[in-house]
């Protein structure tokens, strides 16, 4: 199954005023009261061609200080699993974008703050880039402001806006609950559902609610029946909730193919089952990684390319990562 988490963040806090709302509730509150919150702005209206450079974070803003009028810049990572680079991750990051910004028009040395959310079930490595402990004086240095839901889950923030806490409740908890006890938390969360569907945005409510019920379904133990039905449960218009066609046509080859694959392995026998179902799994392992490395360099990926990676064999998928650190597009990447 390809985990969509960073679609999913990616996506909530594509918009300004809710990324805006968090990053004000993560910073220190000296630097809080500090930036001009009505001029938050995101990075590519400021830096032209910033979404068009390889290996960025999941989003960049910009905002102007009340003192100065200066800029100051906010990196905002995301981490589903322990991933140990974060640290040296977040810090190229950090030093691309000053680069960017002092190449440009801006001339002053850039302010640059970064923010790491992290929800995996695994600690967070510390962060160290010092590989000897005697050397790690010498290693640089990077403060990240880190939300590290592992370590504190998330909770009720009457300050967020409720499609952000939703994003925040699912992503902590696909990853750590059954099909039964997920069911019931989102019973619990059905207020901010409400909340989501009566906010005037942006986004538009039929588009977040959509975006929330398809990362379920695809995160998740629970079938797309559930998770619309529990959704319907919750709203004033239930018929607002839908997956669109591509989504419907993803779902039901999914589908289709687990049926396959379970009806070969009845017929072929105890020992081909277990020999399929190994190497579908392997391919299912390389193709989500693979997912995730094409999404973090070219950005959101049509359904047709994340369909095509899917249904790669294991030469295929192993031809496609051997290309991906020198092909400058998806298409390039997936050629013939």
């Amino acid at each position: 199954m390809h985990a969509n988490h960073d679609q999913l963040f990616h996506y909530a806090l594509g918009f300004p005023a809710i990324a805006a709302a968090w990053v004000k509730s993560v910073l220190p509150p000296a630097i809080e009261a500090l930036i001009d919150w009505s001029t938050f702005t995101a990075a590519k209206d400021r830096i032209p061609g910033i979404g068009l450079r390889t290996h960025f974070a999941d989003s960049v803003y910009s905002a102007k200080r009340r003192d100065t009028g200066a800029l100051v810049w906010f990196v905002i990572e995301h981490k589903s699993y322990a991933d140990r680079h974060w640290h040296p991750q977040t810090l190229r990051y950090v030093v691309h974008l000053r680069r960017l910004v002092q190449k440009g028009r801006h001339t002053a040395t850039a302010v640059v703050i970064a923010i790491l959310v992290y929800h995996g079930v695994d600690p967070l490595p510390v962060a160290s880039d010092a590989e000897d402990a005697l050397f790690a004086d010498f290693a640089p240095r990077l403060p990240v402001v880190l939300v590290d839901f592992a370590a504190n889950p998330p909770s009720r923030r009457p300050d967020l806006p409720a499609l952000l806490q939703l994003v925040f409740f699912y992503a902590h908890a696909v990853l750590r609950l059954d099909a039964n006890e997920l069911l019931a938390a989102l019973d619990d969360w059905g207020d901010l559902l409400r909340d989501v569907e009566a906010s005037e945005g942006p986004p538009m409510a039929e588009d977040a609610l959509e975006n929330l019920a398809w990362y379920l379904v695809e995160n998740s133990d629970l079938t797309e029946e559930q998770v619309l039905m529990t959704f319907q449960k919750h709203l004033q218009q239930p018929e607002g909730v839908k997956m669109t066609t591509g989504q419907r046509i993803r779902q039901e080859s999914r589908n289709q193919g687990r049926a396959e694959g379970k009806a070969a392995g009845k017929a072929e026998g105890k020992a081909e089952g277990k020999a399929e179902g190994k190497a579908e799994g392997k391919a299912e392992g390389k193709a989500e990684a693979l997912l995730r490395l094409l999404a973090k360099r070219f950005g959101p990926l049509p359904t047709a390319m994340i369909e095509r990676v899917e249904r790669g064999s294991l030469q295929d998928l192993d031809r496609w990562t051997d290309r991906i650190l020198d092909a400058d597009s998806v298409d390039a990447v997936l050629a013939d």
